[in-house]
């Protein structure tokens, strides 16, 4: 005999399980919200970041562009030395004076080196001459060197073939070989080419290590006469740092030379005033990650949803129970063939009455 169920099986399975994949597919659009809400913070935050190191860039380019020789802010001493066929010099005292006004003004800790060709240490050669007209400079590369985490350093590279640079760790890390060659390399001819924008190329990688930079750099011109080129190193992996909040990673890309990988989304291209480069930023998409991301960031909402449906069935189960509970008390109570009250059905019939 079939019993007369208020629902289905079917109904009592499926029924709770559309509530649930309803729930669910809430939960995924919440997450994809929130992934493309983060990315747009992250691609904001990257555009602030450069923004920022190109108008260090231009502030370093204008107080080169306008240098004058002045005794009144100098460094006490240089350390002088050669080293691998090279002029290294550096501050022998971190501490920047002022003539009359020692007292006045604190010593305040700075990192740089120049390094060229040996003529360089001599005091009576051209270049000698040339870098203590530049030198009273160098403690503004190591100034605007410290004020953001992601600039790795910043250098001055003359004309004549020296470099001026902070931190003193990098310079130490230059040979003669790319003293030799860094005014044939493209990036001196393609940021000579454009003369009062800022050139962004990148990522490459460090010529001592293997860590990734983006290099910003800008032509110098004293009265019309091109007198070197500045360059700021950005880490690349620090710019793009995303703190855990993305499953996938950033990254930059030349548009104009490289094609972006086939999982590669969100394309935006990195557009900032003064700055020239054909550079995009896009999301790394990686499922078994964004996966694993999904399920440590909504697991409150994913418990939820399996709780949804396990009450729902339990619920719709306990109705059906109650309905099967009446049916067969009623089927108790009464003739199959009459439908007329049985022994029990009069007893039961008589017994509530009387109360």
């Amino acid at each position: 005999m079939q019993v007369n169920r208020h629902f289905s099986l079917k109904f009592v399975f499926l029924m709770p399980l559309v509530i649930a994949l309803v729930v669910l597919a809430l939960t995924i659009k919440n997450y994809y919200d929130s992934v493309n809400r983060d990315i747009n913070d992250e691609y904001e935050r990257i555009n602030a970041a450069l923004s920022r190191a190109a108008k260090v860039i231009s502030a370093l380019d204008y107080s080169f562009s306008n240098y004058s020789k002045s005794n009144y802010i100098l460094l006490v001493e240089h350390n002088r030395q050669i080293k691998d066929d090279l002029c290294q010099m550096w501050p022998i005292d971190a501490a920047l004076l002022s003539d009359g006004r020692h007292q006045e003004i604190p010593a305040v800790d700075i990192s740089y080196m120049l390094v060229g060709d040996v003529s360089l240490c001599d005091p009576s050669s051209a270049d000698y001459q040339r870098v203590s007209g530049q030198v009273s400079l160098a403690p503004v590369l190591s100034f605007l060197h410290d004020i953001d985490s992601y600039l790795l350093g910043i250098h001055y590279i003359d004309k004549e073939g020296y470099i001026m640079s902070s931190p003193d760790t990098y310079a130490k890390s230059i040979t003669l070989e790319l003293l030799q060659t860094i005014k044939a390399r493209p990036f001196w001819h393609q940021t000579a080419h454009n003369r009062d924008l800022v050139t962004l190329t990148g990522p490459a990688p460090i010529a001592t290590t293997s860590d990734l930079v983006m290099s910003m750099t800008m032509p110098v011109f004293n009265k019309g006469i091109h007198q070197g080129m500045l360059s700021v190193d950005i880490s690349y992996d620090e710019l793009l740092d995303s703190q855990g909040k993305l499953a996938g990673n950033l990254s930059i890309i030349d548009s104009a030379r490289i094609s972006p990988p086939d999982n590669a989304l969100r394309f935006e291209t990195i557009d900032i005033d003064g700055v020239v480069g054909e550079h995009s930023l896009y999301y790394l998409f990686d499922l078994p990650k964004e996966i694993g991301n999904f399920f440590s960031f909504e697991r409150n909402s994913l418990i939820v949803t399996l709780f949804i449906y396990v009450f729902s069935v339990i619920v719709l189960f306990f109705i059906n129970t109650r309905v099967e509970h009446g049916y067969f008390k009623e089927l108790a109570a009464k003739d199959p063939m009459t439908g007329l009250l049985n022994r029990r059905g009069l007893e039961d019939f008589l017994r509530g009455s009387s109360n």
